[in-house]
């Protein structure tokens, strides 16, 4: 198998990318250099790993899809101010771009609901131990938090 099929094959077992640093993430938290020559991984065995690159995936979706939103909205914006300023006002707005922006707010409703999963299914592949450190880690902030309130009542 040549490189090309090689990297084909990954693709086609792996879903849709994003680009993350110098690496393509996908859906299914595989990764793979951006340079065809470079390292290829499948998604790890370990559930919490596993999740967390699928929750980054994600958020990358979410993050470019509000770009997309927002780059749209003000390009529309500047452009019914800009028509309305003219001393003669410019052709009205194209209702079809309403419609396309309606269709990316659509988009980015759907990637919050898959970052919401995502983040729910980080939780529940958390293994034991971190799940013991982040409450100890909250037991010992609340404790801080008593202790350096005590303190501020003690006056001279």
């Amino acid at each position: 198998m040549d490189i090309r099929e090689r990297i084909e094959s990954f693709d086609k077992a792996n879903g849709s990318c994003v680009v993350d640093g110098g690496f393509l993430l996908f859906e299914s938290g595989g990764r793979r250099d951006i340079n065809p020559l470079g390292a290829m991984r499948d998604p790890p065995e370990n559930p919490y790993e596993c999740s967390l690159l699928q929750l980054r995936f994600c958020e990358i979706r979410l993050s470019l899809a509000v770009e997309e939103f927002q780059v749209l909205q003000r390009q529309l914006i500047l452009f019914a101010r800009n028509s309305m300023k003219q001393k003669i006002c410019g052709s009205s707005p194209d209702p079809e771009a309403l419609e396309l922006l309606k269709k990316i707010k659509k988009k980015v409703k759907f990637w919050q609901v898959k970052v919401n999963a995502a983040q729910a299914n980080v939780e529940v592949s958390k293994p034991v131990h971190l799940r013991q450190r982040e409450k100890q880690d909250e037991d010992n902030r609340r404790n801080c938090e008593d202790f350096l309130g005590e303190l501020q009542k003690i006056e001279i």
